[in-house]
C-alpha cells in the first residue's frame, strides 16, 4: 500500500458561538448554509497561485 497526493479545496470549520463566526468571517471564512449558520468555509485556491 502506497500513499498518494491528497489534495482539497476548501477548509471547512465549526465556530464555537456567533462571535467566532464574526471573526472567522472577518479572515475572509463564508457561511457554509443558513441552517448551518456557525459552519464556515475557507476556499484555499488563492493562497496556492
Amino acid at each position: 500500500m502506497s500513499i498518494g497526493t491528497v489534495a482539497f479545496r476548501v477548509l471547512v470549520t465549526d465556530a464555537i458561538d456567533e462571535a467566532a463566526a464574526r471573526f472567522y468571517e472577518h479572515h475572509g471564512f463564508a457561511r457554509l448554509h443558513a441552517e448551518a449558520p456557525c459552519r464556515l468555509v475557507l476556499d484555499l485556491e488563492p493562497l496556492v497561485r
